[in-house]
């Protein structure tokens, strides 16, 4: 156990933290294990009873402020983390605070290796009267029996007010709460939150990965259509290409043949005209032939008979 330090004058509360012990749970949780009764509760607990009174008479004694910074949580949050924490005995002190050479005004202090038994704690009725146990040999020194460093800074008078209590946090002799059922209900909600608030999260982070997840396979999926897609438009066409050009080749070729049979119909066609018309000048020519020939013969027998024919012999 550390012996106590005297309070800086320096460890004001910044603007931007929260003083642990201002807050009502804490002052709570002082005025119900302050109580003799609730802590004697059988022999067995008598050790924790006295570690618990030594721990509040400290506590009223002794400036103790611990700073939280404001932003870092909601304020039932905090306080449900500090409770579980302080009841799993999770609250461990930086390495700079475990540093006893900057006790006493820089002369240091000490680790008593004895017990909690061996200094006198007051009851519940005397913590009032009695400032800090000195009566046993092993008690911490004063802070008034030794000299401070010249070059510190003056500290001012420690306060001996206790905190004070709620006045309707318990009323009559009733069954107090336990601090652990306290500190349990406080976690309990606080764990309520955060997973209810984790659940959102998740769900939220979850739903944005799917999202994306669905979003990309959809694309790839899109990309892949229409990658597919171009190839079977590129091999249609180029069927349908090949197969028109099978088609007009077909198609011209076709087409010359055809030229072919009617230029030989058109040949025959101009031989048998050119047949027909040799046949029929040559039948002109015969008619023609046979007429003037009719009329040669018939002058040639007009002549005759109108001519004279003189014979004459001689002897």
């Amino acid at each position: 156990m550390a012996e106590p330090a005297p309070t800086s004058a320096s460890a004001s509360p910044s603007s931007t933290t929260i003083n642990i012990r201002e807050t009502p749970a804490v002052v709570q949780w002082t005025a119900q294990v302050s109580d003799d009764q609730a802590l004697a509760a059988s022999d067995a607990d008598a050790k924790d009873a006295q570690v618990l009174r030594s721990l509040t008479m400290l506590a009223n004694t002794t400036a103790i402020a611990v700073q939280f910074a404001h932003e870092a949580l909601p304020m039932s949050g905090l306080m449900a983390l500090v409770c579980a924490a302080s009841a799993k005995n999770a609250l461990k002190s930086s390495l700079n605070h475990g540093d006893l050479s900057q006790l006493y005004g820089g002369q240091g202090g000490k680790v008593l290796e004895e017990g909690f038994q061996d200094w006198p704690v007051p009851s519940a009725e005397g913590e009032n009267e009695m400032a800090a146990p000195e009566a046993s040999a092993g008690s911490p020194p004063s802070y008034d029996g030794l000299y401070s460093n010249p070059t510190s800074s003056p500290r001012p008078a420690q306060s001996l007010k206790r905190p004070r209590a709620y006045s309707g946090c318990f009323d009559g002799d009733a069954d107090r709460p336990d601090v652990l059922s306290i500190c349990k209900k406080l976690v309990v909600e606080h764990m309520a939150h955060l997973r209810g608030e984790l659940r959102d999260e998740l769900r939220d982070e979850l739903r944005g990965e799917l999202r994306d997840e669905i979003r990309g396979e959809i694309k790839t999926q899109i990309e892949e259509q229409n990658k597919g897609l171009i190839e079977r438009v590129d091999r249609r066409v180029d069927e349908q290409i090949a197969q028109l050009r099978d088609d007009v080749t077909w198609q011209v070729d076709k087409t010359e043949e055809r030229m072919d049979e009617v230029e030989r119909h058109m040949d025959n066609l101009i031989d048998e005209g050119i047949e027909d018309r040799v046949l029929g000048v040559k039948l002109e020519m015969q008619e023609y032939v046979k007429d003037e020939m009719a009329e040669v013969e018939d002058k040639i027998i007009k002549h005759f008979e109108d001519g004279r024919v003189t014979l004459q012999f001689e002897r």
